[in-house]
């Protein structure tokens, strides 16, 4: 299949779009609806995975609007053609334009507005166990997908994220995702899976690199890379620096500080100097027979109580049982 010929069978009407152009309402009584918290909403179910054990493909359907939901897979939703209004968690609103793509947490709840003719999403569906120690690999530990990635899968985490990536420009998505289109409306080959998980693999890095160019022209955008910046001076003062440091360092108040970084990282800066802190302890952890409470010390914990206690929430084991999992230079 060219990318004529996908294009032609993407833009053809299904039978079940016909019908909903032509006024018949989509059946919900399928799934089971849900009252949480003053929160209604449906808990989505799909069928069977046929070209991967682990990822489903799921053209959405036009002319329904589809009510607030749930699921319990990792939802990639990506705009091949025109654009699509989905409301996240009953109150952002987000827009999907033509070449963008959105990530959707695990029982994030989200509803999609009325799409048209020349509205295309394609929405790829990730079961939890796809993301394992071999698919992480890839990345570094400190990109945001990665972290989205394992707080998705985490079960102790709250589970109402999302991120936009603006890949319009990105003439590799387009390529790739036309791609891993084609491959799905294939006929299933040997070699599907590992075609399938190739092109995932490009998808990803590329939205890694799509994410951090946002990032630096927002940067610049704000204080002329101001914030770049103050990110590089705690990224190698994570130790021992604190909002007020940082912000005399800067010239900057400490609140207004504070906002910048959760305005264009997502971190407040307490959670920056954790984050880069933790990096540093799994690292050690992983590499060296160190003991955990002198790494704890050089990651510039004072409170062990208090980082055993982070370190629990975030990794859901202590340090001891972390080690054990991952090292790779063995302690005497």
């Amino acid at each position: 299949m060219n990318a004529k010929l996908l294009d032609s069978q993407l833009r053809k009407l299904t039978d079940e779009e016909i019908e909903a152009r032509d006024g018949k309402e989509t059946d919900y009584s399928g799934f089971q609806f849900i009252e949480d918290s003053g929160k209604n909403y449906f808990l989505m179910t799909k069928g069977e995975n046929i070209y991967h054990p682990y990822i489903s493909f799921m053209p959405h359907k036009r002319f329904i609007p589809v009510k607030p939901h749930v699921h319990e897979w990792i939802e990639l939703g990506y705009m091949y053609s025109g654009s699509c209004i989905q409301l996240i968690n009953g109150e952002k609103q987000v827009k999907l334009e033509k070449g963008q793509v959105i990530f959707l947490d695990t029982d994030c709840m989200h509803s999609i507005g009325n799409t048209g003719e020349d509205d295309i999403m394609i929405n790829f569906l990730f079961e939890k166990e796809y993301f394992n120690e071999r698919f992480f690999s890839h990345f570094s530990k400190e990109n945001i997908l990665l972290q989205f990635l394992l707080n998705a899968i985490s079960e102790k985490k709250i589970h109402d994220n999302f991120i936009l990536f603006h890949s319009e420009r990105s003439t590799r998505i387009q390529l790739f995702m036309q791609e891993l289109i084609i491959e799905f409306l294939g006929s299933p080959a040997e070699s599907s899976v590992d075609v399938i998980d190739n092109l995932v693999n490009l998808i990803f890095l590329e939205l890694v690199k799509v994410y951090h160019s946002d990032l630096v022209t927002s940067q610049l955008n704000l204080g002329k890379g101001k914030c770049m910046a103050v990110m590089k001076y705690i990224e190698a003062n994570y130790r021992n620096c604190t909002l007020e440091s940082v912000a005399e360092m800067f010239n900057m108040n400490p609140n207004y500080l504070s906002g910048m970084l959760k305005k264009n990282t997502g971190y407040s800066f307490k959670e920056m100097i954790q984050h880069y802190r933790f990096i540093y302890v799994t690292t050690m952890l992983k590499n060296t027979a160190q003991p955990v409470d002198q790494i704890i010390l050089w990651a510039g914990y004072e409170n062990t109580t208090y980082f055993y206690k982070k370190f629990r929430e975030q990794y859901g084991c202590t340090p001891k049982q972390y080690r054990k999992e991952h090292q790779s230079v063995k302690t005497s």
